[in-house]
């Protein structure tokens, strides 16, 4: 299994309306882009002015932390959102495939927060997967584009074996 452990998702304002960007994923593996694979795309908060995140219908109902101090918070928000989405068949805004390069391009709103999540995909005989992603325009308000790119997982690749785990992020009583 190859999982995808994104360092960031490429973004870019585009042309001279700023309540619009362009949003693209390039998926490669070894410099090598992996065509076919499909991915969901998801509007889960609306951004306010003072930079607070308000869930939307589809998400508000979930007692999830709306706010996070590491990266590692926020891949657990990733995670908890896109199990969410899976099990209440919440519907994407937008779902697309790679194309030969590795890449799927999509336009967004610059004040929303958005979750995107890879369906698994082979290529080579080789099965990826990909953790899902939390980012928003203000993540790349300069237009700064990184790469973010498959890893090899623990088990090298072999197609016929997946491991999983489960984070479970909820909001306590006593906790914002």
């Amino acid at each position: 299994m190859l999982t995808f452990l994104p360092s960031s998702v490429f973004a870019a304002v585009s042309g001279g309306n700023h309540s619009s960007a362009s949003f693209r994923i390039q998926y490669q593996h070894g410099g090598k882009g992996l065509a076919d694979a499909e991915f969901s795309l998801y509007e889960v908060a609306d951004i306010s002015g003072n930079g607070q995140y308000i869930p939307n219908e589809n998400f508000e109902d979930y007692s999830v932390r709306w706010t996070f101090s590491s990266s590692s918070d926020r891949e657990q928000l990733a995670e908890t959102l896109s199990a969410y989405a899976a099990r209440d068949d919440i519907r994407p805004f937008y779902t697309g495939k790679t194309d030969a390069n590795g890449d799927l391009k999509a336009q967004i709103s610059e004040s929303k927060l958005y979750l995107a999540v890879g369906a698994p995909c082979e290529s080579d005989g080789k099965r990826y997967t990909c953790e899902p992603i939390l980012f928003s325009m203000s993540d790349n308000a300069e237009a700064n584009l990184a790469i973010a790119s498959p890893k090899p997982g623990r088990d090298g690749g072999d197609s016929s074996r997946i491991d999983r785990s489960v984070v479970k992020v909820w909001k306590d009583d006593d906790s914002n």
